[in-house]
């Protein structure tokens, strides 16, 4: 069997004029939505007239042929092999695709591919963001590559590095950011209100953001830390009996400077940490929310319509299929503000008990200030030392009460879409 058979299953347009069956124009317009479904061998096996008009095709040309029938030639394998690998292992994906009509004219969609049990669903819109160019280049040098004999496979891996280069750090993250510029582009090109919590989700996602610089800059500023200890035990040394009690100082500062850079490491780093179980968690939602908006659309569209389908497609059970795939949906979006809401709230508990360890290093800081005035010339050296802790217990109280505070926006926009999702009926 092979990948090329198996759905570009994600498809969307520009807005093209092709000639209908009556000789004038058949036009794809930005209001249009539409989907297909195929078996587990990418067989088409139902749409919407959408699906029929903007393809070219009669149905008798589409029904129980591969889906492969308006894949375009300028599509990469890469992309393909990426699509059905995700399918394969239950994940949604979203694609810009290029497709092709029955005439050979081309038309780009970007589309939202679910997995069902018996095989796949794609629903697909009209891409309206900025990206579609760069994909357009970024296609053509994998299709120059593939030409020159790149596998499937490796064209896949070279597709997922050249997004990271321009910024997405995985699959997963561009997907979730190009859906949704596709959608807030739409929404405003029909002249819609933004979708339901997009502000919300906004705003968690920039507070991630900001939790995220925070963390880094938080790290080169133990760094710095690391370094004290070290430096007041050099003094101590050259005390004598007096820097007796600076050592012990010094001891006790680095035993607390550790324990909170091991906070820092467990919280941030590694794939398991609870920094990464939000990120990702944030990303899926990302999503989730656009796909689910996607979803409600093309149920609502399709249950609405009356145009005659082929004999052979029964329209109340393709209705059932859409619906369904919509409540699975807002199920996953559930689970993901779940899954925030309790790593957020974790994360809160560590910020808790690092303000704690502050006053520790605070006590530490006032016996360093003591053991200098004692000192008196000698203990120059310890002034210039605390003036440093002084600095950098301000900065790591400035970025604690920072991601506290965007932690607390990530917590508090889970429960407001949380009582949307209720509110609309899908909680």
């Amino acid at each position: 069997r092979e990948i090329d058979q198996h759905p570009s299953a994600m498809t969307y347009q520009q807005t093209i004029h092709m000639p209908s069956a009556t000789g004038g124009d058949t036009h794809f317009g930005d209001e249009d939505i539409f989907y297909s479904r195929t078996d587990a061998r990418g067989v088409i096996r139902a749409g919407n007239d959408v699906f029929q008009r903007v393809s070219g095709f009669e149905w008798d040309d589409l029904l129980g042929v591969p889906h492969k029938v308006v894949r375009h030639e300028d599509m990469p394998r890469g992309l393909f092999h990426l699509y059905w690998r995700r399918m394969k292992a239950g994940k949604h994906t979203g694609a810009y695709v290029k497709n092709r009509t029955s005439s050979g004219r081309h038309y780009w969609v970007f589309s939202v591919a679910s997995p069902i049990a018996d095989g796949f669903v794609s629903v697909r819109i009209k891409p309206m963001g900025t990206m579609l160019p760069r994909i357009e280049a970024l296609y053509a040098e994998l299709l120059q590559d593939e030409a020159a004999g790149l596998t499937p496979e490796k064209s896949e891996q070279r597709l997922v590095q050249k997004l990271r280069e321009m910024g997405f750090a995985s699959y997963d993250r561009f997907q979730a950011i190009q859906l949704n510029e596709e959608l807030q582009a739409r929404q405003g090109r029909l002249g819609r209100a933004p979708l339901d919590g997009a502000e919300t989700f906004r705003a968690m996602q920039d507070a991630y953001t900001t939790v995220e610089a925070e963390t880094v800059d938080m790290a080169k500023v133990f760094e710095e830390v690391r370094t004290i200890p070290v430096n007041m035990r050099i003094l101590a040394s050259r005390l004598d009996d007096a820097g007796g009690p600076i050592d012990a100082i010094a001891i006790n500062y680095g035993a607390m400077s550790a324990e909170m850079s091991a906070w820092l490491r467990a919280f941030s780093e590694g794939e398991k940490s609870v920094y990464a179980a939000i990120g990702k968690a944030l990303w899926e939602l990302s999503f989730l929310i656009g796909a689910c908006a996607v979803q409600d659309e093309i149920a609502r569209v399709f249950a609405a319509d009356r145009t005659a389908l082929p004999e052979t497609v029964d329209r109340a059970e393709e209705a059932a299929i859409l619906e369904s795939l919509s409540v699975e949906y807002w199920s996953k979006v559930r689970v993901q503000l779940n899954l925030i809401a309790k790593s957020a709230r974790t994360l809160e508990d560590g910020i808790t008990n690092m303000k704690r360890q502050i006053i520790g290093l605070s006590s530490t800081r006032m016996m360093c200030k003591s053991e200098s005035a004692i000192l008196g010339k000698a203990g120059e050296t310890l002034t210039a030392i605390v003036a440093h802790l002084d600095s950098i217990q301000v900065q790591i109280e400035t970025r604690l009460r920072k991601m506290n505070e965007m932690t607390q926006v990530i917590t508090g926009g889970a429960r407001t879409l949380t009582a949307n999702a209720a509110r609309s009926g899908r909680g």
